[in-house]
């Protein structure tokens, strides 16, 4: 189906992918001003990321020195991660991220940090009175706290635990110079959204996400799913949970430095091409790389919509450049990741290497938060290096680059997990430029994505009549296919 939607494709100008609104808050905890890839940086706020610290010089500190620092539970060695001003921000030995002020560092010491354990975490995280009563479960490097189901929980852990040891062995060989995380991996699983929201409010139909300064993953089983098909609920959940896990490990591996900016494509570009689970009944990590049907579903609805719109790079262009990505631009990262490790093999690992060096406080951040007053501000923020480094390990043929990588997700073959669950199939008759008569079909399994196609398809064909437009509910897939079949 998705070589039939290629070959359909134009060549005519495409249309600017607009993000949807994002929730500001969190956003604007990015938005710092930045240096280029690697070049060092003047001065830093990090009160964008929360720290109750004034901004000031930041200092990457050399060698492997730990500071000895008066807490109020006595001494104790921690790992420096940045100076900024008079304040050092540290790796905690619980793996928190905590700003000390240079006059409660008492000595510097080559002794090495004495990490908490995931056992040592369970009384830890348990005295947080938002958590007490939940049920824990202790892993080699993870701890799991939680009171979703014990399959939710079952999955959960076959997942994240698999995918640590597995992103490292991947890592390396690409040539980076990945370990094993030092301080322990929380996890934290709710049943249900408002526990979850209670716990830390976040926007709606964010069902999971990892936190750089507290170093957990945070997430929640409830879906809409779970009356129809539990295990696919669990599966769909799972696709998110791999990705927010794909973060943490990224961040605790000495892949992605906390507080350094990546630019956003590969940022979430890389989690999600780390994170690919099976989400049918055989629930498991798959391995770096290997195919997302998630994301091949979401695909071939963007690329029914790019077949009428057309294709020169502009929305390529655009994805590497954003700030924030919707749906369709984490798919997009997605398949630009998977293109790239796969036929620019050379020019991804030098460019994830030169990503990999990137410190806190160093790389593709926005514009300070000053300047960003409005939402319709933010919607149109791109950071212009992002595009300028890109070229430079990539080309800048955008148009040619988006045909090829296009051409590799057609030949890719999968199944969509919600074959047997409704679908809807848009029937549609246009005039098109040429003032013939021409007919357009799509199938999809929300009817929100077939009403966006159907607009796509009204607002691309308006000046030859209004197109008509049917949009058939199916009992499945194969049903809503033989719709578009007999039409």
């Amino acid at each position: 189906m998705l070589a039939a939607i290629f070959n359909a494709m134009g060549t005519s100008v495409a249309k600017s992918t607009i993000a949807k609104t994002p929730n500001l808050l969190l956003l604007l905890t990015w938005f710092i001003a930045s240096p280029a890839m690697g070049q060092a940086e003047s001065d830093a706020d990090p009160r964008m990321f929360g720290f109750k610290i004034p901004k000031g010089k930041v200092t990457w500190l050399k060698g492997n020195s730990n500071a000895v620092i008066n807490s109020s539970g006595g001494k104790l060695i921690a790992k420096p991660h940045v100076k900024v001003g008079d304040n050092v921000i540290m790796i905690m030995p619980d793996g928190k991220l905590e700003p000390v002020n240079k006059s409660q560092i008492t000595d510097w010491t080559n002794d090495k940090v004495k990490w908490k354990t995931p056992e040592d975490m369970v009384d830890i995280v348990l005295k947080d009175p938002r958590l007490r009563g939940m049920r824990t479960r202790v892993r080699r490097k993870h701890l799991f706290v939680y009171n979703c189901s014990e399959k939710m929980a079952d999955v959960t852990m076959r997942v994240m635990e698999s995918m640590t040891t597995g992103v490292v062995n991947y890592m390396k060989t690409l040539g980076l110079k990945a370990k094993p995380p030092e301080a322990p991996l929380v996890v934290i699983m709710f049943r249900t959204e408002a526990q979850y929201q209670a716990y830390d409010r976040k926007p709606p139909g964010a069902i999971a996400y990892y936190n750089i300064i507290n170093n957990n993953v945070v997430l929640y089983e409830e879906s809409g799913l779970i009356a129809i098909d539990r295990d696919l609920a669990i599966g769909e959940a799972l696709s998110t949970i791999a990705h927010e896990g794909a973060h943490q490990i990224l961040a605790n591996t000495g892949i992605q430095s906390r507080l350094s900016g990546w630019p956003m494509w590969i940022s979430e570009g890389m989690a999600e091409y780390l994170a690919p689970t099976e989400v049918t009944r055989n629930l498991r990590w798959k391995g770096a790389g290997k195919l997302n049907e998630m994301r091949m579903l979401e695909l071939e609805t963007h690329l029914r919509m790019r077949a009428i719109e057309g294709i020169d790079g502009s929305v390529l262009q655009d994805a590497v450049a954003t700030a924030r990505l919707d749906s369709t631009g984490y798919a997009t990262a997605w398949s630009l990741t998977n293109f790239l490790s796969k036929y620019r093999k050379k020019g991804f690992r030098e460019y994830l290497l030169a990503c990999s060096k990137l410190r806190p406080f160093e790389g593709s951040f926005l514009k300070p938060a000053a300047e960003i007053k409005t939402l319709e501000d933010l919607r149109k923020q791109k950071i212009k290096k992002n595009t300028t480094e890109f070229e430079q390990f990539f080309g800048s043929e955008w148009k040619d680059l988006e045909t090829e990588m296009i051409k590799f997700l057609v030949r890719q073959k999968f199944e969509s997990p919600f074959s047997a669950f409704v679908h809807y199939a848009v029937l549609a008759e246009v005039v098109d430029d040429d003032l013939k008569t021409k007919k357009l079909t799509g199938v999809f399994y929300t009817p929100r994505l077939a009403q966006e196609y159907a607009t796509v398809i009204s607002k691309r064909f308006a000046t030859g009549g209004a197109p008509t437009i049917k949009i058939v509910k199916c009992p499945d897939r194969a049903t809503a296919v033989r719709q578009t079949n007999q039409f």
